[in-house]
């Protein structure tokens, strides 16, 4: 029995591994049998029938030849295969505490319906489930797409999450969520399968998986919004804490005799920021976001460079230990962003730093709720292809 376990597992990880190469050359003009025989260690005979199941299967198909310059100069040309965009679909959730966003895409990573719906200030877990709840099965409804067809629904969760069992550990903006089995009570009220993850590791993983594939450095992103979290990405995926949780990275501590941060230290990288903020607006409320309207004039730029002050000492923390070959600061305004990065740009090269071999790129960018979604969609692929 348990030989026969084994042989069936090997069979689906081919099968997946097969169809995972034609996913990747999809925007390429898709592959070959023989492309897939050079670049995996499976047999001709293995890779035609693996091709005939998935295409019996509905996931590929017969597509038009490449380019002439792409073909043998001699001998029979061989046929290509590309994915069906409907062979599967994907949806994705992001929420805070602000508004919760859907979005559905196909098997091609082509978004084919998204929604958008704003929450009241306190707007209890409850409540955010009930409402999530109704825009995926919204979502289904008005796309017509087969639940059959739906290979999972990624979540982008604000807060500490812990991804192994999909709970988040603390968000204090929303009432309720803390310890919360978000995975378990989401896969009960849609029937989907639920993968759960941070939203700032949803939008570093995307971001990082959209660049060059000769890159095998790595990106960390600071996702300031109603409060600060970061994420590290690289050729590993989304790095984790030993006990399988997001990044904690807006409770460095960068001035130790700072302000009081609520989850009990001083001088946290949040608590100080979000100090800074509350000169100019109500820091406490869901619906502001860090830096949402600087001032004009010198005190916009003093807050401004003290923000980027307390990011260059987070910084300098996340290079001796990881040294990322960029940093990525997302606000919600872009110009605000772009601001910080180029304080935080011009700081580095200011002060020579005998550990770094390399200043790291620093860039500013805004907030952009289609990141997030295609980062937990791409979380979902990753689980369906088990990479």
């Amino acid at each position: 029995m348990a030989d026969s376990l084994r042989v069936e597992d090997i069979r689906q990880f081919n099968i997946k591994s097969v169809l995972s190469l034609i996913h990747d050359s999809r925007n390429a003009g898709g592959l070959s049998q023989s492309d897939v025989v050079s670049r995996l260690t499976l047999k001709a005979p293995t890779v035609f029938r693996i091709f005939n199941a998935l295409e019996a299967d509905g996931f590929i198909s017969p597509c038009a030849s490449k380019s002439t310059s792409d073909l043998p100069k001699s001998g029979r040309r061989p046929t290509y295969y590309n994915i069906n965009d409907d062979a599967c679909y994907e949806l994705a959730v992001e929420f805070w505490s602000n508004c919760i966003s859907v979005g559905v895409f196909n098997f091609a990573c082509d978004v084919i319906y998204s929604d958008i719906h704003s929450l009241k200030d306190s707007t209890g877990i409850s409540e955010v489930i009930d409402t999530i709840s109704s825009m995926v099965g919204m979502a289904i409804s008005k796309t017509g797409i087969d639940k059959d067809k739906i290979i999972g629904l990624g979540v982008a969760a604000p807060g500490k999450v812990s991804v192994s069992d999909g709970k988040v550990i603390y968000y204090g903006r929303i009432p309720g969520l803390e310890d919360y089995p978000l995975k378990d009570i989401l896969e009960q009220r849609t029937g989907l399968k639920v993968l759960v993850h941070n939203n700032c590791s949803a939008i570093a993983y995307s971001l990082y998986n959209s660049r060059s594939k000769t890159s095998s450095g790595s990106l960390f992103a600071f996702l300031l919004r109603s409060g600060v979290n970061g994420s590290l990405v690289n050729e590993n995926g989304i790095f984790l804490s030993a006990d399988n949780t997001t990044l904690e990275a807006g409770h460095l501590i960068v001035k130790p005799d700072g302000v009081k941060c609520n989850c009990g230290m001083c001088g946290c990288l949040q608590a100080q920021l979000l100090d800074l903020d509350k000169d100019y607006g109500d820091s406490e409320s869901s619906f502001k976001s860090l830096f949402d309207s600087i001032p004009s004039g010198e005190k916009g730029d003093e807050i401004v460079r003290k923000a980027a002050d307390y990011l260059f000492i987070a910084v300098k923390d996340i290079q001796r230990f990881s040294a990322p070959d960029s940093f990525l600061i997302i606000c919600s305004s872009a110009f605000v962003a772009e601001r910080i990065a180029a304080c935080l740009r011009g700081r580095l090269a200011k002060e020579r730093d005998f550990f770094a071999q390399n200043d790291p790129a620093i860039i500013g960018m805004g907030y952009d709720t289609s990141l997030a979604l295609r980062g937990a969609t791409e979380l979902v692929f990753a689980d369906f292809f088990g990479k």
